[in-house]
């Protein structure tokens, strides 16, 4: 994903932290849709400033996936594929392909910028995110995610320091494969 925040030279994240989370799932046949709202508060410093600083976060996601294959979900384990991919019968063996939406959103604390712990010139402390995409699991032991993300910043952020190029918008296709043994 894009950063979005860097920290100031001479600041660094020391200190405890909180973190809660609240999560809601349901699965209904080839439908599933997640939710979480989390919140918590970690703890910086600042070269040349006594004491640590509070820095609270908040934030969400809303996913929304269908097995257009078939395969129904009452959780999110290991999934086994109705057909599991076979090159020679692609069309009648095509694994388990499943579409998703998700949105999510981060806010961190002003005090980010009013105690000087990161450039507001340069960074941002609220990220919104679009992914579009679509896992493919060849089988019960490999999955392939296909995701476009699309991020949408409070302010621009720094994309290139050398051009000092910004923007408010970055966009994202990711290709990954996850194995499970």
């Amino acid at each position: 994903s894009a950063v979005f925040l860097v920290y100031n030279e001479g600041t660094a994240a020391l200190g405890s932290r909180f973190q809660g989370a609240v999560h809601l799932a349901w699965y209904y046949k080839q439908w599933s849709l997640e939710a979480e709202w989390q919140a918590g508060r970690s703890q910086a410093i600042r070269h040349g400033r006594p004491g640590r600083i509070m820095v609270p976060t908040l934030g969400y996601d809303v996913t929304l996936s269908n097995f257009i294959t078939g395969e129904e979900v009452h959780d999110r384990s290991r999934l086994e594929p109705l057909r599991p991919f076979r090159l020679a019968s692609f069309l009648r063996d095509p694994g388990a392909i499943e579409l998703f939406g998700r949105y999510s959103q981060l806010n961190l604390g002003e005090v980010v910028f009013t105690e000087g712990l990161a450039n507001p010139q340069d960074w941002t402390r609220t990220a919104y995110m679009t992914d579009i995409g679509w896992n493919w699991y060849l089988n019960r032991y490999i999955k392939i995610y296909f995701d476009w993300q699309h991020c949408l910043f409070g302010s621009p952020v720094l994309l290139q320091e050398e051009t000092g190029k910004r923007s408010r918008v970055n966009d994202l296709f990711w290709i990954r494969c996850q194995l499970y043994f």
